[in-house]
């Protein structure tokens, strides 16, 4: 989680925008929300990546 949290802080997510992306279903994990795929975080780096690519005011968990 700390490592997630750290990247997430690299790519410049705001921490608020971290916590709504870590609950929100994402398309990226098919459809899971982050926080229920916590041991796979490999895969939960490659969809933040995802999210913090798109620009602030289109940023949604998908």
């Amino acid at each position: 989680m700390v490592s997630l949290f750290r990247h997430a802080m690299e790519l410049k997510v705001p921490h608020n925008y971290f916590t709504v992306w870590m609950i929100t279903p994402s398309t990226v994990l098919d459809g899971a929300r982050p926080v229920d795929s916590l041991p796979h975080v490999p895969r939960l780096h490659q969809a933040l990546e995802g999210f913090a690519a798109k620009p602030p005011g289109t940023r949604r968990a998908s």
